[in-house]
């Protein structure tokens, strides 16, 4: 590639960088705001038919396609949902009943106000920020995933929807390797490692070519959508 091809591929990333950002700034608000609208007659006074579910459901839509086709979850996709969150909170915290506003643009909103949602944003990426690290920090893009859905649904719920993910994502992978290897084979390896890891020097751990597929990236951001829609669907709360 030529000095001059290499420079106008720069120049097309850039332009579609760009639009990438101002159709997730603009279009998040819109399809919250068109999920509120169509849902609301179907669930009046439901949580799911706000537009923060909207907001969710398609940061979620987005991500989960990105991660799974390339790989990656871009800063085009969850700043700017971010960002969304603390406005809608903010003016829910400011312009709530208590402060003269109307019920039903608190109810639209599906606020969680301001102090939940940046309590929520904090919990989410210091939960994942350990995950992070354990990694061998491998999955920033999961990190910021997981504060912008703290931030929308606050510290509990975000929480709540964090364990759904690792618990979804634990059975999925599980019974892949098991289908994959085996489950005695399976059973062995993690035996190995743990044999190693509290017997060093006694018990030798499993060769670096066994088992391939357990040291691979796993694309998260499915996993998130199961969690947060178990949350939002109200599954195993009491």
């Amino acid at each position: 590639m030529s000095v001059i091809e290499a420079r106008q591929d720069q120049v097309a990333r850039l332009a579609r960088r760009r639009w990438a950002w101002l159709a997730s700034l603009l279009g998040l608000p819109l399809v919250g705001a068109v999920w509120a609208a169509s849902t609301w007659a179907w669930l009046p006074g439901s949580h799911l038919a706000t537009l923060s579910t909207g907001v969710v459901l398609g940061l979620l839509v987005t991500t989960s396609i990105t991660d799974l086709t390339r790989h990656k979850i871009y800063n085009w996709s969850t700043y700017p949902a971010l960002l969304w969150a603390v406005v809608v909170n903010l003016a829910a915290s400011l312009w709530s009943p208590s402060g003269g506003g109307p019920d039903w643009f608190f109810e639209h909103l599906g606020a969680v106000g301001i102090f939940s949602c940046l309590l929520g944003a904090v919990v989410g990426f210091f939960g994942l920020l350990v995950v992070y690290e354990l990694s061998g920090c491998r999955g920033a893009g999961d990190v910021k995933l997981a504060t912008v859905i703290g931030a929308w649904l606050g510290a509990n719920d975000g929480l709540l929807a964090i364990l759904f993910t690792y618990a979804v994502a634990g059975v999925v992978l599980a019974c892949f390797m098991i289908a994959v290897a085996g489950p005695f084979k399976l059973l062995g390896h993690f035996l190995r490692k743990a044999g190693a890891y509290l017997l060093p020097g006694w018990v030798l751990p499993p060769p670096e070519e066994e088992l391939p597929d357990l040291r691979r990236p796993v694309p998260m951001a499915a996993f998130f959508a199961a969690g947060t829609l178990l949350v939002l669907l109200g599954v195993f709360r009491p």
